[in-house]
């Protein structure tokens, strides 16, 4: 058991497998938290851009199923 995002390199590169072909909606989260007044800074933006994009891409090429909400 454990979370799909943390254990994707390794089910891309075979070291670990799916026990099963759907997986259960958590309602833990990560937060992007960053002082108000260096919220538009851009080396701020720059990294919060690259950190999503990376998450969307890495959630794009995994192949599970959710059940629930997500």
């Amino acid at each position: 058991m454990g979370d799909d995002f943390l254990a994707a390199i390794h089910l891309s590169e075979g070291r670990l497998v799916k026990a099963f072909d759907s997986a259960l909606y958590s309602k833990n989260a990560y937060y992007f938290i960053v002082p108000k007044h260096d919220a538009k800074h851009p080396v701020v933006t720059a990294f919060r851009n690259w950190l999503f994009q990376s998450i969307d891409g890495l959630r794009g090429n995994l192949s599970i199923r959710r059940i629930g909400n997500g």
